[in-house]
């Protein structure tokens, strides 16, 4: 079997998903040292949205949040994110501030840029592709999975037949944000996607929103996709990406790994109330209060 590289979405796919990207920089603080230790292909650090959120809500720095975080990662690669048209927003940024953002944050050592837009605006994207080229980023485009009588394999493939063929473009990343692709979806899809894109690397990330996020990971495998997206505990599974170690258990298993959101909805049976697990009532947590962006103990947990 072929190597399995890992992205690590603990730092912003994992806030993004679970805390509306409100992890602030002492929070992170204790997790970096093990994160650049890891060995991951890249780490997912933030959007721009992560800048938008520590100015409204905390009225944190948001460059100093991003040179500490860089500081303490040193070993790592670096990944942002970044749609065609805007930063920050769902709204329109002139081109000429977005070209300003990416070369900014090129400066500060975010050098990998995935670039991503629903809408498919392939000569738009072609343009920032461009731009993140210019200032020496690396590219890595997305295919945005979605369910709808448009968006057959056919439709991707295109998309990313056309991406592959443009200068520098060595990355393709498969993303299934809502959680939605299933692993008979997965079967013929990815093996289309690697047939479209001879010569670039794909890359799947899929939410374990309805627990098939490993059976997806398994087909991408089996299709030749070797970089997967994941997330540590306890930013991973349920609306996140999965963990680590459960996601190369998988790929090595010829059982099927079982479908699991991780985290639950479940009676007590002292109270009428749901708790979750991953609380201070799940067996082996250790720490005495439940998983949050304020929670710091969590946090420094040494575990996947």
């Amino acid at each position: 079997m072929a190597e399995i590289g890992f992205i690590d979405q603990t730092l912003r796919d994992g806030p993004q998903s679970l805390w509306g990207m409100r992890m602030r920089a002492q929070h992170a603080t204790p997790a970096l040292p093990h994160l650049n230790a890891t060995g991951f292909d890249t780490i997912d650090l933030l959007g721009a949205t992560s800048m938008v959120v520590m100015l409204r809500e905390s009225g944190d720095d948001p460059w100093a949040w991003v040179d500490h975080l860089i500081r303490n990662l040193p070993d790592q690669p670096l990944r942002s994110a970044l749609r065609p048209v805007a930063a920050g927003s769902f709204g329109f940024v002139p081109e000429g501030m977005l070209d300003l953002w990416i070369e900014v944050l090129v400066k500060h050592g975010v050098e990998s840029h995935w670039l991503f837009d629903c809408l498919y605006d392939m000569p738009l994207m072609k343009e920032r592709t461009r731009a993140l080229q210019a200032v020496g980023g690396e590219v890595v485009l997305a295919i945005m999975y979605g369910l709808s009588e448009l968006h057959s394999d056919e439709f991707f493939a295109d998309r990313a037949r056309e991406m592959a063929s443009w200068p520098g473009v060595k990355r393709i990343y498969v993303e299934d944000a809502p959680g939605v692709l299933t692993p008979e979806r997965a079967a013929t899809l990815l093996p289309v996607l690697q047939e479209a894109t001879p010569g670039v690397r794909l890359e799947i990330h899929s939410h374990n929103t309805t627990g098939l996020a490993l059976l997806v990971y398994r087909e991408g495998i089996k299709a030749g996709i070797d970089l997967i997206h994941t997330a540590t505990m306890p930013l991973a599974d349920a609306p996140r990406c999965p963990r680590p170690r459960r996601s190369w258990r998988s790929s090595r298993s010829s059982a099927t790994p079982t479908p699991s959101t991780n985290h639950t909805w479940r009676r007590s049976p002292t109270t009428s109330t749901p708790k979750r697990r991953g609380s201070a009532t799940r067996s082996g947590c250790r720490t005495s209060t439940a998983c949050s962006p304020t929670n710091t103990s969590c946090l420094r947990r040494n575990g996947d």
